[in-house]
């Protein structure tokens, strides 16, 4: 609070701008390169549906939103028949 009221930014009040202000403190700068390498490099290794509830955090967490058929796609590369 100290350092908002120093350099004059409005208050948060919502939990998205909590998150947003506290993501380059707190996260290292690496971590969302790490997490898009994981996704890439992501494979099924257990149940189908297991596989898909990983993939679907995985880029949730990497903040990433694409067309459902680009979805399908990596789900595809990854998946083991």
């Amino acid at each position: 609070m100290r350092d908002i009221r120093l350099h004059q930014e409005p208050t948060i009040v919502y939990w998205n701008n909590l998150k947003i202000a506290l993501r380059p403190r707190h996260i290292p700068s690496y971590y969302h390169r790490e997490l898009i390498d994981k996704l890439h490099r992501f494979n099924q290794n257990k149940s189908v549906e297991e596989y898909k509830q990983k993939m679907e955090l995985y880029m949730t967490r990497a903040g990433i939103r694409e067309d459902e058929i680009v979805t399908m796609a990596r789900f595809m590369t990854g998946h083991k028949p």
